[in-house]
């Protein structure tokens, strides 16, 4: 578990550094770059693309960077290991991500996937087709999700409509967040 909150001075080759060091064998991942405002979407691209390949726990925070945007949702999409079985993601506050990012986001999730958590509050270029993007995608295997999309004003009825149209009949805990909506 390592922590980069506030680091100013942190950013992409820093990132796609540390990648570059993680080992192979890795089970358990967890990286929190929470108001790292130089960090943007090839820091996350070089991230993602070394994800270990065994790696079946993920929590990735990235609250408050600013510059990313939907490119860098797609590349870690890409990356994701196949055999990942929780995944947790924090992009509040990240201005840039809009719906097709997030679309991005949920072809990449990997079938096998048990526990989701996606924060994407204060967002707000995401709308209804972003959250129906979402649910389409959302893996059948699926026991637990937690989403936050608070105050992102775009979402309505339809949105939340997706959502329970698409929720796994695995489902056993949900819990949503959807406030100032």
């Amino acid at each position: 578990q390592l922590s980069f909150q506030d680091c100013p001075q942190l950013s992409d080759p820093g990132l796609a550094a540390l990648s570059h060091g993680l080992p192979p064998g890795l089970h358990e991942l967890q990286l929190s770059f929470q108001h790292c405002p130089q960090l943007s979407d090839p820091g996350l691209a070089a991230l993602a693309q070394r994800l270990p390949a065994s790696l079946q726990q993920l929590q990735l925070g990235f609250q408050d960077c600013q510059q990313l945007s939907d490119s860098g949702l797609a590349a870690l999409a890409h990356g994701l290991p196949t055999v990942l079985q929780q995944l947790q993601l924090s992009f509040q506050d990240c201005p840039q991500l809009s719906d097709p990012g997030l679309a991005a986001l949920s072809h990449g999730l990997p079938p096998g996937l048990h526990e989701l958590q996606l924060s994407f509050q204060h967002c707000p270029q995401l709308s209804d087709p972003g959250l129906a993007a979402l649910a389409q995608r959302l893996p059948a295997s699926l026991q637990q999700l937690q989403l936050g999309f608070q105050d992102c004003q775009q979402l309505s009825d339809s949105g939340l409509a997706a959502l329970a149209h698409g929720l796994p009949t695995v489902l056993q805990q949900l819990q949503l967040s959807f406030q100032d909506c």
